[in-house]
């Protein structure tokens, strides 16, 4: 189960928004009371997409890079045994890196296929 997502891309209020948690069951995207519409929730579900191996984030017609830049997504799964953790640039995107602690050290280099 994905369990964290975090990113420097990621901001509100021009501040690095803290790293999102989801919790088991139904996890809602939502926008603040006084949001309008392009607040980024559909920037959002692109990037949980991403972490799980898909494209769609880096291509051209998402406009995520041409908006933010390069940027690298931290994210993390618990599959029972304790979270294990990655990271993905759209720089390099055919390449997952396995994490070490609080995603500073890279302990090994994934293909997109064989993450």
């Amino acid at each position: 189960m994905l369990v964290e997502l975090q990113s420097d891309a990621f901001k509100d209020s021009n501040k690095i928004r803290e790293t999102i948690t989801f919790h088991a069951g139904i996890n809602a995207v939502v926008a603040k009371e006084l949001a309008n519409n392009s607040i980024g929730k559909t920037s959002f579900l692109l990037a949980v997409d991403f972490a799980f191996g898909g494209e769609a984030y880096v291509s051209d017609d998402a406009g995520i890079v041409s908006g933010f830049g390069h940027h690298t997504l931290n994210f993390a799964f618990d599959f029972g045994n304790g979270k294990m953790l990655f990271s993905r640039s759209t720089e390099t995107p055919d390449i997952v890196n396995v994490c070490g602690k609080d995603y500073r050290t890279v302990t090994e280099q994934l293909s997109v296929k064989d993450y």
